[in-house]
């Protein structure tokens, strides 16, 4: 018997140990409430990793938890050389433009992305498409580029 479940949590250990976390920091960084808010939709929520909906970033809001609205990826020890490759990567080329007066230095690609360092910390804002749930049709982005400079703003004192 003790064999028997010594051998369960062998092989259960390692799928505890996989679980993704939500970042405890998150909910301090950018409340929920300023995403819901800011997109105009009530039920979005911090939720933990879960590539299966596209919330690969450190913190992930989304609708329902299904329905992704914002990716955000923050380095709490970057520098200058690190905001320069996210410029550099093809990835954010598209339609770049600086942003005055965001942190330090600041970018955003097309109307989905913003990228902004302050001291240490750099933070890349992503929104996703909004898709009407009947017709499958986007409708445009969850968030536009002025609203994820303001959230940059509060996220960047």
């Amino acid at each position: 018997m003790k064999a028997t479940f010594l051998a369960a949590f062998v092989l259960a250990s390692p799928l505890v140990a996989q679980t993704p976390r939500l970042d405890p920091k998150c909910a301090t960084l950018l409340p929920a409430a300023v995403v819901a808010k800011a997109a105009a939709r009530a039920g979005v929520t911090l939720i933990p990793p879960d590539p299966t909906i596209g919330a690969g970033g450190d913190c992930n809001y989304a609708l329902d938890r299904t329905t992704m609205v914002l990716l955000v990826t923050v380095n709490r020890a970057a520098g200058h050389q690190d905001f320069a490759r996210y410029q550099r990567d093809e990835l954010y080329r598209t339609d770049q433009k600086s942003i005055a007066a965001l942190g330090d230095e600041a970018f955003s690609t097309g109307e989905t992305i913003v990228a902004a360092r302050k001291g240490k910390m750099l933070i890349v804002l992503s929104a996703f498409p909004d898709i009407d749930p009947q017709t499958g049709a986007v409708r445009g982005s969850s968030l536009t580029r002025a609203q994820l400079i303001d959230l940059a703003h509060r996220m960047l004192p």
